[in-house]
């Protein structure tokens, strides 16, 4: 992974943890947001213009997820609609 590539990435997982307010996931440092929401929890593609995160069958913070993905939506929203 070039330093470009894992710059964006840190930049994702920020966002991520500030969207997570009011979730476990609110203080939770980057490294473990990696390994239990990104790892743990869904398959993640990225094209040229969106990112797909699939979540697999079971998840036991699944609730958490969709909050924090409906959060980054609509801030993404506001950024680029």
């Amino acid at each position: 992974m070039c330093i470009f590539n894992f710059y964006w990435y840190y930049i994702l997982l920020l966002a991520i943890r500030q969207a997570a307010e009011g979730t476990q996931f609110a203080t939770a440092h980057v490294p473990r947001l990696q390994a239990m929401l990104i790892k743990g929890a869904a398959r993640v593609s990225v094209s040229a213009r969106r990112v797909l995160v699939e979540l697999a069958a079971y998840c036991p913070f699944a609730q958490e997820l969709r909050q924090i993905t409906q959060r980054l939506v609509s801030s993404a929203t506001l950024l680029f609609g």
